[in-house]
């Protein structure tokens, strides 16, 4: 797809070659060209986080979630010892690396098309709408690019600048550069949301409309926001973390999403709805998934983690944790409702299939979503005041900053106790560590696994194998690969990352 694809990608939407006068006549009604646009952003939203892949995959394999079923990769990213992804085209939960590759390319392809266009003259009904239009295609180039540097460990980078001639002859970039270039299309559109006022049209993002607008203020700090998460993200291993520029992250952050959450609105009580939530749904149903031992044991305050964790992994029960946190528990009862998650005594799915996957705690955060409505609160100011908060952290900043920003959550939401800024660095980033699992682990596909990989300390508690609670399973894939359909498409050898015999992929 990436190579042939997206120029059937564009080919579908009549783009030839910038140079030629047929983009012109493809998009001779301004609304094609609008629609192509906004329809991008949707199948972004569904390469990211509005399909169920690889969203379970990588928080099962991150720990975070818990279960035993098969769908959506659960259960080969959740074994013990870890496997390898299986990536085969003969594989049947090959959607796990087919879907973000695929969408996320379709939705670039949109994105170029339609800067194409209006660098090639098309018009719209006004400059206002033109501006809006290449502020919100760039923000789409920046979002498709990021989503497949963070997670793929190469991809192809094309623009809307690239002839038809190179993107046939051009290469796999490794992830690093995949990750700068969403950045620098992120900063484009951020710059050209600064040259004049607009909102987005009704219908782009669902739940930003006439009453609530997306405004070219907001659209600006939403690019800000991503970049920060795209720079932090992009590291897959303890050396890479501490080599990002933090204080690049920290000027992103600084003018992120404030006062307002980007969430869009889930449409439709029914599949396939629109822009659905599908990783908070599916993690959201304790029948299926269940929230990790290791997720609510890091509240736990009666050592229950550290006698789990010092267990083999078939002899791990289900534990009931202790704890003053009330995100996790309400007050005196550990089985009581906490603000974020519940207890269920029963088991689920099949225990043939390892102790080590059960849990009684589920979440239930989001569980409007269940029924495929709700706002997915996808990139939160919490989030963005945490990205500030680590920023300061790492470089020698304000730990009264810090704490402040960390406090907000942890007091008010938690109920635990205000840091106050003389604690020690290491004791510092344990709570922002946790309070990022806590509150953010929910929000986006894949933003646990990302946090897991670079972390550089295990945290307050060690698996049987040495990997910390902080850290990824050793084994777990570190990327996923191109899929296996593009490989064999393309004539390339099929390739994979993770397995018990690899110390830290």
């Amino acid at each position: 797809m990436c190579l042939f694809g997206l120029l059937a990608c564009e080919t579908s939407l009549n783009v030839q070659n910038e140079n030629e006068p047929d983009i012109v006549r493809a998009f001779s009604n301004p609304n094609d060209l609008v629609n192509a646009v906004g329809g991008g952003l949707l199948t972004w939203w569904n390469g990211a986080n509005g399909n169920q892949h690889p969203g379970l995959a990588l928080a099962i394999g991150a720990n975070f979630t818990t279960g035993e079923r098969a769908g959506a990769g659960q259960e080969d990213f959740s074994v013990i010892p870890r496997i390898a992804y299986p990536n085969s085209v003969f594989y049947n939960r090959q959607e796990t690396v087919d879907n973000p590759w695929f969408q996320n390319y379709a939705a670039l392809a949109a994105a170029n098309a339609g800067l194409r266009a209006l660098n090639n003259g098309v018009r719209l009904d006004s400059p206002q709408s033109e501006t809006m239009l290449t502020a919100t295609a760039q923000l789409l180039q920046g979002l498709s690019l990021g989503h497949l540097g963070i997670w793929f460990d190469k991809a192809v980078i094309v623009d809307e600048n690239s002839t038809e001639e190179e993107i046939a002859n051009s290469q796999f970039a490794p992830y690093g550069d995949v990750v700068e270039k969403a950045i620098e299309k992120l900063d484009a559109a951020i710059l050209t949301a600064s040259t004049g006022s607009f909102s987005l049209p009704d219908g782009f993002i669902s739940g930003y409309d006439a009453s609530n607008p997306l405004d070219n203020v907001k659209l600006a700090q939403f690019a800000n926001t991503m970049a920060a998460r795209f720079l932090m993200n992009g590291a897959r291993t303890q050396e890479e973390n501490l080599q990002t520029d933090w204080i690049r992250v920290l000027s992103y952050a600084r003018k992120g999403v404030k006062g307002w959450d980007f969430a869009p609105a889930a449409q439709g009580a029914d599949e396939p709805g629109l822009w659905v939530d599908s990783y908070k749904r599916e993690s959201h149903r304790p029948d299926r998934i269940r929230t990790s031992n290791e997720i609510v044991g890091i509240a736990d305050n009666s050592g229950k983690l550290a006698a789990w964790l010092a267990l083999p992994p078939n002899d791990r029960r289900p534990i009931i944790v202790q704890t003053d946190d009330r995100r996790v528990t309400a007050a005196g009862d550990p089985t009581a409702p906490g603000l974020y998650f519940a207890y269920n005594a029963k088991t689920h799915g099949s225990l043939s299939r390892g102790w080590y996957r059960q849990s009684r705690y589920y979440p239930i955060r989001y569980a409007s979503h269940t029924g495929f409505i709700g706002s997915s609160n996808y990139c939160t100011e919490d989030e963005n005041d945490l990205i500030i908060a680590e920023a300061l952290l790492r470089t020698n900043g304000s730990n009264t900053e810090a704490v402040t920003i960390i406090n907000k959550t942890r007091v008010t939401n938690g109920q635990l106790p205000a840091l106050n800024g003389t604690e020690s660095k290491e004791v510092l980033l344990n709570a922002l560590m946790y309070e990022r699992l806590l509150e953010l682990g929910y929000n986006a596909a894949g933003l646990t696994y990302g946090d897991k990989r670079r972390w550089e300390f295990p945290g307050p508690y060690v698996r049987g194998n040495g990997s910390g609670v902080y850290q990824h399973y050793v084994g777990t894939p570190r990327s996923l690969p191109i899929p296996a359909r593009e490989l064999q498409t393309l004539g390339l050898d099929v390739y994979t990352f993770g397995g018990p015999t690899v110390a830290d992929e």
